[in-house]
């Protein structure tokens, strides 16, 4: 899931995430460490450990983001992929919101 993130953040892809009934956009923030400057990954105004350089080397595809998403939701008890028109919370849920992609119908099974 990190170099889904930050895989997302390097290609200005929106995300948000909602748990419960509180939504979070997924985003970054300038940082320097040790005198480089760095793009860290926040989910909302936190501050993660992931920094957008995260898989920068391996993944390239914008497809890697989605299947990782999908993947991770399918390994959880009652995952369900929707298109929605805005983002909310669901309580008692955690919510990956992403913009349309085609997900490849063998993901939806």
């Amino acid at each position: 899931m990190k170099y889904a993130l930050a895989q997302a953040m390097r290609e200005n892809i929106d995300v948000a995430i909602s748990i419960g009934n509180e939504v979070y956009e997924v985003g970054t923030k300038e940082v320097v460490f040790r005198g480089k400057n760095f793009d860290v990954v926040t989910i909302g105004d936190i501050e993660t450990s992931v920094t957008t350089d995260f898989g920068k080397e391996v993944w390239k595809d914008t497809w890697f983001i989605y299947r990782e998403i999908v993947s991770n939701a399918k390994d959880e008890k009652g995952f369900a992929i929707d298109k929605v028109d805005e983002v909310t919370g669901i309580e008692g849920c955690t919510c990956f919101f992403l913009p349309e992609f085609d997900l490849k119908e063998k993901f939806i099974e």
